[in-house]
């Protein structure tokens, strides 16, 4: 199988096509120290005056760009060159074919012609015919669709006896705990990518990330199967080397290699080797396939041919691999003589799998030590690269994979989309204005300009509409997604890493606050400038007027829609930080910890102290070139130092406090009102017909970070999970029963909107607090909320802080495993929050947490090497998270998390204290808490049964030795066991002589002669005959 990544700049896969002519392999005329292409840049400079226009459609274009050259065939194309005079070799129109500087010739022959211009002679023409539409960028299916491609082929032998071995190797992998563990891979040379198994990953306990390319196989049909992509350590066989790549995580990797047993004729003749699969003749499952990202550096180069008939031998970090054909004694007819490296499931919905997440249960596993090599690039190359003009505006590169990559066909593409756009602008004259206003102040702000310099990438660039405030708001979107034949220029970009703060720590600190703020960041991308350099990568088509001439325009900053984008203008604020920090320290802090992209959401104790943040931050924001709009806040004074317009890192635009207009907004997508100071939901039911699109539409549109309504989308989850177990479609009808149940929590939703949650959690007095949790489970699912007591003089109160649900898996477990699980959940829970723990003063109070199972609580107890792997697993990261000696029993009368494992109904929720502050006794000294005890249960399950070794000194022929004999179930495990005892004597006596591997047949002998011996010196008298009579003949 073959598999690459198409992210080359200069070269376009073609695939199913046969560079064979008839006698003669194309591999024999090749030279192997030439260098080749399939598409070749056009070289720099201008256009020879003479020579501008297209030769093909004689339209004011290079070659390249030109689409009606693509749907030519080969033979049609050299044609229509052939009186051309530019260069055939790199379709430059500057200078001849003679003269041509380029080191890149035809990818399929030696001559000095451009591979598009390539075509085999002895093929008949219809088959070239066919055989170019398959590869036509104007076809159904263009090989540009997808970003990689999986080659694989399964062919069915004919008469022919030859089979072929693809080459395994069991290989040394690294686990989240840093322990070793060993599984059987595939090494596939043609693969520029590897792959791994989820079963594989499971095993591992590694984290698993978002993967954003395809897989398309021969022919170009897409596999949709991959889950994700992880960070893989992989160790040689003597431990001694460490590999590092990243792989696309799939169901399945490849059905058992080798397809059949490979004959003992075959296999006994590498018996001597030091192999890497020591069985490779046995089918056997492959967890990874490790692809040329690696294959380099794992094969070290030598080869042993044992026969000319017979696989040949690779010496590689993992021993010997056996690779190559042979021929079968008796061969199977039936019998595939290759197969699929990949086994795509035509039904699988990628969109049930991540459904399926909802309810599946996790792997313990501890966070990745393992830094992705394409994260560390990016970070180098931004601090290697970027600088401040005097302005005090940083300058940035684009993190190319490859330099000067490109990508020619993308302007016929972006044509065409263009033409699509202005197409529907004119049929809305609304949508039309608004579009032209931003472009007009794209241009006018500086942030856009005309250009004639070469494209190497044009964005195509389309319209989203939302409604805010009654108003219809337009934003452009730049699709640097597109796919061309060079693939897209995300592909071709490093992402760089997550550099923004988790939601749930900024929303928890912006709870620590009397007086809070919050401001938005006006234009943060159009802040930042890309190098001019790189700005031909950035180019866009537009007009204002359809009847002028279509223009190329320029853009000048960080352009959202590329994927590298929220990286950079994270890390460039990240390096503001850095540079002004002396100088604002407090700006410094805040800025590091209390700003999600672009929103900016902290506050002070006081009044006084806010402005002087507020200032601070403004200030620092400004030496950057980055205003701030938007503002908010919970006290009047801090808008009236921005209304005024005072500042020029301001914009005048701020909620006022007018009780004619509403003043909630949203705070990273929860609603607050300054006025109230409390959080709030809007909630509006669906009105559409009930089908598993609409439940699962309206479930998603519930945003909850900090869990304060989880009860509720628990119970909605609970609906969707039910749907996925009917394997009903998007669409199908849904049971009555189902559907009276979705009406009711429908019916309640707006309920919702009456919950009013204090954003103040904390107090204005001196204070201490303590952190209390709770974790239930039902047969639904399980729950796990955390709580704030704080403690002052005047008294004590309590809040709830953040909460989180997960439904039962589908697969019957039982409830102390759920439990067990709910408990996980919460130490879980409580670790994700320590960013904001981390900014509360040290608490003299112990933190507690609280489960109403005993038998977890007496897991907790129990050393980990007597409990069974799934309990062992989880107590063991529970004790890593989280103080073991702090758990503590409470009744389930008083356990708030029951309500959320359970799932309520709004009107349920909407006023129960139990939820919303926990159980009355929180508002009391510890000292008077109720005493739940609980005993360490004596019959706890998932105990493994306790098991003694004990060393016995066997005289033959005694009664002890015939008792055991009469307790054998069978006569050849008798022999057996009596051989191995009779070994692990000799081996007692002769340290010299030792006896190891299997057994052999002498040994078996004289274990039989020996328990025949035994029993015949035994049974002396009838009696004892009758007694011990343990042999039947």
């Amino acid at each position: 199988g073959n598999t690459e990544f198409d992210n080359s700049s200069n070269s376009t896969d073609i695939k199913g096509k046969d560079f064979h002519s008839k006698g003669k392999s194309f591999k024999n005329t090749y030279h192997s120290k030439q260098k080749t292409t399939l598409l070749t840049s056009e070289g720099k400079g201008e256009l020879n005056s003479n020579n501008s226009r297209c030769p093909i459609c004689d339209e004011s274009h290079t070659v390249l760009n030109c689409s009606k050259f693509y749907d030519l065939t080969p033979q049609e194309r050299s044609n229509k060159l052939r009186n051309w005079q530019g260069c055939k070799n790199c379709l430059s129109s500057q200078h001849f074919t003679s003269k041509c500087r380029s080191k890149w010739h035809c990818r399929f022959c030696p001559q000095r012609h451009n591979s598009l211009l390539h075509f085999h002679s002895k093929v008949s023409a219809a088959q070239s015919t066919s055989n170019e539409t398959k590869n036509a960028p104007n076809s159904s299916r263009s090989p540009s669709d997808t970003s990689v491609q999986c080659h694989h082929v399964s062919t069915c032998p004919n008469s022919s006896s030859v089979q072929v071995i693809l080459g395994t190797a069991w290989a040394n992998f690294v686990d989240f705990r840093g322990q070793i563990q060993r599984f059987r891979i595939a090494v596939d040379s043609g693969s520029q990518q590897s792959f791994i198994t989820a079963r594989c990953v499971n095993k591992l306990g590694l984290s698993v990330f978002r993967c954003e390319r395809k897989i398309s196989s021969i022919g170009g049909s897409l596999f949709d199967g991959a889950k994700g992509k992880t960070t893989c350590v992989i160790r040689s066989k003597d431990l001694s080397n460490v590999y590092t790549t990243e792989a696309v995580v799939v169901s399945n990797i490849t059905n058992h290699l080798p397809t059949s047993p490979v004959p003992y004729d075959i296999w006994r003749h590498f018996i001597g080797f030091e192999l890497a699969d020591t069985k490779f003749w046995e089918p056997t499952s492959i967890d990874f396939l490790l692809g040329a990202d690696l294959y380099g550096d794992v094969m070290n180069g030598n080869m042993t041919s044992v026969r000319d008939d017979l696989p040949k031998l690779f010496d590689s970090a993992f021993g010997h691999i056996v690779m190559g054909r042979y021929v079968e004694p008796l061969p199977n007819a039936n019998l595939f003589s290759s197969v699929c490296l990949f086994s795509p499931n035509d039904q699988a919905d990628n969109l049930n799998f991540e459904l399926s997440k909802f309810w599946e249960l996790e792997e313990p596993t501890s966070p990745s030590k393992i830094q992705n090599p394409d994260h560390v690039k990016a970070e180098e190359f931004f601090a290697n690269n970027h600088y401040r003009l005097e302005s005090g505006r940083y300058v940035v590169r684009l993190p190319l994979k490859e330099s000067n990559v490109e990508f020619p066909t993308s302007y016929s593409i972006a044509k065409r989309r263009f033409e699509n756009l202005e197409s529907k602008l004119k049929r809305n004259p609304s949508l039309s204005l608004e579009y032209h206003k931003f472009m007009d102040e794209y241009i006018q702000l500086g942030h856009m300009q005309k250009t004639s310099d070469h494209s190497k990438f044009v964005i195509p660039h389309h319209c989203v509409t939302k409604e805010d405030r009654g108003e219809i708001k337009l934003r452009v979107v730049f699709d640097g997604s597109v796919k061309t034949r060079n693939g897209s220029l995300n592909d071709s970009l490093l992402i760089g890493p997550p550099l923004q703060t988790d939601i749930r720590d900024i929303l928890l600190n912006f709870r620590r606050h009397a007086i809070v703020f919050v401001a938005d960041a006006v234009k943060m991308y159009r802040q930042i400038l890309v190098h001019p350099s790189d700005r031909a990568y950035q180019h866009i088509l537009w007009r204002f007027n359809s009847s002028d001439a279509i223009r190329t325009y320029e853009l000048n900053t960080v352009t959202y829609g590329l994927s590298c984008a929220p990286f950079l203008a994270l890390r460039t604020l990240q390096q503001l930080v850095n540079d002004e920090r002396y100088a604002f320290p407090l700006a410094a802090q805040v800025l590091s910890r209390d700003i999600f992209v672009d929103d900016l959401a902290t506050g002070a104790p006081t009044v006084s102290e806010a402005l002087a943040l507020q200032r601070e931050i403004i200030g620092l924001m400004q030496r950057g070139g980055f205003a701030l709009s938007k503002w908010a806040s919970n006290h009047p004074a801090i808008l009236e130092t921005v209304s005024d317009g005072s500042s020029d890192a301001t914009n005048n635009t701020s909620i006022t406090w007018s009780d004619n207009e509403t003043t909630a907004i949203k705070v990273l997508g929860l609603k607050w009102d300054p006025v109230n100071d409390s959080f709030s939901y809007q909630m509006k039911p669906p009105t559409s017909t009930v089908s598993k699109r609409t439940i699962l539409s309206t479930v998603a549109r519930i945003f909850d970070p900090l869990g304060f309504i989880a009860p509720c989308t628990f119970l909605m989850k609970g609906f969707v999970q039910e749907l996925w177990k009917l394997k009903l479609g998007w669409d199908d009808p849904v049971s009555n029963d189902l559907i009276n149940d979705w009406n009711e929590i429908v019916r309640q939703l707006e309920l919702l909107s009456q919950i009013k949650i204090p954003r103040f959690a904390f107090s204005t007095e001196s204070f201490e607090y303590q952190l209390i949790g709770f974790a239930d489970a039902s047969q639904k699912g399980y729950c796990a909320a955390l709580y704030i007591r704080i403690i002052t003089a005047v008294g004590i109160k309590s809040h709830l802080l953040t909460s989180k649900t997960k439904l039962a898996p589908i697969k019957s477990i039982s409830i102390p495993r759920l439990e067990l699980c709910g408990a996980l959940l919460l130490a879980k829970l409580y670790k994700s929050i320590n960013g904001f723990l981390s900014n509360l003063p040290p608490s003299t109070h112990r933190n507690r947490f609280f489960s109403d199972s005993t038998i977890v609580l007496s897991w907790l107890k129990t050393p980990t090497y007597r409990l069974k792997t799934f309990v062992a697993n989880r107590i063991g990261q529970i004790a890593e998270l989280t103080d073991v000696t702090s758990w503590c029993h409470v009744d389930s009368k008083n356990n708030p998390s029951d309500i959320g494992s359970r799932g309520s109904l709004p009107n349920e929720l909407l006023d129960n204290p139990l939820w919303w502050s926990g159980p009355p006794w929180l508002t009391l000294m510890e000292d008077e808490w109720p005493n739940y005890t609980s005993k360490i249960d004596e019959e706890l399950p998932e105990l493994k049964p306790i098991s003694t070794s004990v060393l016995i000194s066997i005289k033959p022929g005694s009664q002890e030795f015939l008792n055991w004999m009469s307790r054998v179930s069978s006569y050849s495990k008798l022999i057996r066991v009596s051989a191995i005892l009779l070994r692990a004597m000799h081996n007692r006596k002769n340290k010299q002589s030792l006896r190891t591997g299997v057994l052999k047949h002498s040994e078996l002998q004289e274990a039989e002669i020996s328990c025949i011996r035994w029993y015949n010196d035994f049974i002396s008298s009838e009696d004892q005959i009758l007694k011990y009579r343990i042999l039947k003949t």
